[in-house]
């Protein structure tokens, strides 16, 4: 309905199967409290949702399960058909590299440490030692270590931790923060690499590397600030997207363009002797 949240609250998790390849599963605006199991070759379609990551909130707004997922497949030798996920927001993904392909846009997606231990965010392994499908991601943020098959396209995405691709031959990761120790197929225009092309100087390059480390309003799903950019993040970042938005899940918000016309607008019509500051909605 317009304007309400209609949301699920799952006791178990909620599995879907289908005897036959053909099925496909739409979710459209609905928050999900659980974990959405596929069991056999169901193509799932998730657009304007939160899969809550760590399954809920509890009275002090921390996960509940943070050890669970959103969204896993468990049918054993059974290649699962696509997984799309737009403009939304979900915990850690479980999926085999025999799913045929993971397209992710304009979403969240984050996966909470345990007991200090991080959790991949994409993989078929909690630990990430298991790589997942061939993955497309445009304008996402990810909390969390990615492991896939092949990175068919990264652009405008932000990885807050090492991404791998096995089969590095094809691909590309364009426009992205790509931090130390990933393995990703050739690279266009990214972060830190554009930053640090032609620095030899150690010291030097350890400082660019942790001036350009993305920061955030807050990490914690529930907050205003979720995910956000800070102000004080680097400009690299802030507007290092191919069209000089920023990377990563809010890149559509065109935030730095629609700064700088807003400034040239107060400076022509704001009167004499005042000054205005600008405050970004959380």
């Amino acid at each position: 309905a317009a304007g309400r949240l209609p949301s699920v609250r799952l006791i178990g998790d909620l599995a879907v199967s289908a005897p036959e390849p053909g099925a496909r599963l739409r979710l459209n605006g609905l928050l999900v409290e659980g974990t959405l199991v596929l069991d056999g070759p169901v193509a799932l379609e998730v657009a304007h949702c939160t899969l809550v990551p760590g399954r809920a909130l509890d009275n002090q707004g921390e996960p509940r399960s943070p050890d669970r997922d959103s969204l896993m497949v468990t049918a054993a030798g059974v290649q699962t058909p696509e997984v799309t996920i737009t403009s939304s927001i979900t915990g850690a993904i479980r999926l085999p590299d025999t799913t045929r392909q993971l397209t992710i846009r304009d979403s969240i997606v984050q996966a909470h440490e345990v007991g200090g231990i991080p959790r991949a965010a994409i993989a078929a392994s909690d630990a990430g030692d298991e790589p997942g499908p061939p993955a497309t991601l445009e304008r996402v943020t990810l909390f969390g270590q990615v492991n896939v098959r092949e990175l068919t396209l990264a652009s405008e995405v932000i990885f807050t931790a090492p991404v791998i691709a096995q089969r590095r031959q094809a691909g590309c990761v364009r426009f992205s923060y790509v931090p130390a120790g990933s393995q990703t197929p050739r690279r266009f225009q990214c972060q830190p690499d554009l930053v640090l092309a032609g620095v030899t100087d150690p010291a030097e390059q350890a400082r660019i590397r942790g001036r350009l480390v993305p920061t955030f309003t807050s990490e914690r799903f529930g907050d205003p600030g979720y995910a956000q950019l800070r102000l004080s993040a680097a400009l690299e970042i802030r507007a290092g997207a191919e069209n000089g938005s920023e990377m990563g899940a809010f890149s559509a918000l065109m935030q730095p363009q629609r700064e700088a016309n807003l400034r040239t607008r107060l400076e022509e019509y704001l009167p004499f002797g005042l000054e205005a500051a600008l405050i970004y909605v959380t």
